[in-house]
């Protein structure tokens, strides 16, 4: 068995705010990692990274799992193990990627705790206020809402809830 180390960790937000971050490209690359593969696992999601061979290790093979706890909390466990099987002394690289990738997490979620992982679009400026009209505003009768339809999961065909960024049992993007 190849040298490897884990933790756990806690997150005091939603599973999908946190499978949006690790599933931007944004966020391996300012790490340096490869993003591997993303599949669900039972109550989560598993994403899969490597580091490539560097002048301290081998590579190592970066393990991250995400489990749902509540609709404010989240369990993670990452786990960096030494890419070569015969590689039993690992010089605290192992430690280290863990550290670096729970950092990273904390980081986007302490300069953005709403879970809005890492921006894409900006909002738009607010429309200046109108000027009041002489004429009192005709009162319009209230316009119905449509039903809302529920939505299905593009892959695997299960229901989604309203708001939903990723499938909560395939982990399929939702568009």
């Amino acid at each position: 068995m190849a040298a490897n180390f884990s933790n756990t960790y806690i997150f005091n937000t939603h599973i999908e705010n946190i499978c949006g971050v690790l599933s931007d490209p944004r966020f391996s690359g300012a790490l340096k990692l490869t993003f591997v593969s993303r599949c669900p696992i039972q109550n989560g999601m598993k994403f899969c990274f490597r580091n490539d061979v560097n002048f301290s290790s081998w590579g190592e093979n970066i393990d991250v799992d995400v489990f749902y706890l509540s609709e404010t909390s989240s369990q993670v466990i990452i786990k960096s193990e030494c890419a070569m099987p015969t590689q039993i002394v690992d010089w605290g690289k192992n430690k280290q990627n863990v550290n670096k990738l729970y950092n990273q997490l904390a980081s986007v979620f302490a300069a953005n705790p709403s879970g809005a992982a890492m921006p894409t679009v900006q909002a738009a400026p607010p429309a200046s206020p109108r000027p009041a009209s002489p004429q009192p505003a005709m009162q319009q009768p209230p316009m119905q809402q449509p039903a809302m339809q529920p939505r299905f999961c593009q892959n695997c065909g299960s229901p989604l809830t309203a708001g939903a960024k990723f499938c909560q049992k395939c982990g399929n993007p939702i568009h």
